[in-house]
């Protein structure tokens, strides 16, 4: 009885509240389990970190979908907010992305690309996800590469992603693990970059001094 009517009160509570200001709560509520920048590491999703991705512990959630199946005002409002659906990656299927580039609008993008199927190759994981997301590039914000390069996803790299011009970008993070050559990224170096203000290498054989930005 007396949890039932907490939850009624809850309820009462939330449904008090303007769709605006739930707006607001449902972008951060993401916006915090998709967090891009950390003092110390990387945190792909949430509290989970790029080596995770490497030994099979993520399991991947995503608010916004929970947020969009509670009921018709919160979907409502979830589809409403392009915020909430500008994030892709390399970790969701193509229909997916699709959805998710459609719902963000002309939101700028958080792009990721996450190597979780070391030691097989990505080339046609890859190659799918930049036929979705380059035509895109324009709206491109925020740029991480978390991943274990072998040769063939390198030369997917470039030949995918080779003089792109990205007028909204403003964040380029690299993690890269065991990587033969360090000096063979070279698939960004081209880019036009005008808005570009981060700059982070989680690798010490990856200097930033090496590589030519425009």
């Amino acid at each position: 009885m007396e949890l039932s009517c907490l939850q009624m009160r809850l309820r009462r509570g939330v449904n008090s509240l303007p769709d605006d200001l739930l707006k607001q709560i449902f972008e951060l509520a993401v916006e915090n389990n998709n967090r891009i920048y950390s003092e110390t590491n990387i945190p792909v999703h949430g509290n989970v970190y790029c080596h995770d991705y490497h030994y099979g512990v993520l399991d991947m959630t995503y608010p916004e979908v929970d947020i969009s199946h509670v009921n018709q005002r919160f979907r409502r409002i979830a589809l409403a907010s392009t915020r909430m659906w500008s994030h892709v990656s390399t970790l969701m299927n193509n229909a997916w992305i699709r959805l998710r580039l459609r719902r963000s609008g002309s939101r700028g993008l958080i792009v990721r690309i996450v190597n979780t199927d070391w030691p097989s190759s990505n080339v046609k994981k890859l190659g799918q996800f930049f036929k979705r997301v380059v035509p895109h590039a324009h709206r491109w914000q925020h740029f991480t590469l978390v991943a274990r390069l072998r040769d063939d996803d390198l030369d997917c790299l470039r030949e995918n992603l080779a003089n792109l011009v990205l007028p909204s970008l403003e964040s380029l993070q690299f993690y890269c693990e065991e990587v033969d050559n360090a000096a063979e990224i070279d698939f960004c170096q081209n880019w036009k970059m005008d808005k570009l203000c981060r700059y982070l290498v989680f690798d010490p054989t990856i200097s930033p001094g090496t590589r030519s930005w425009s």
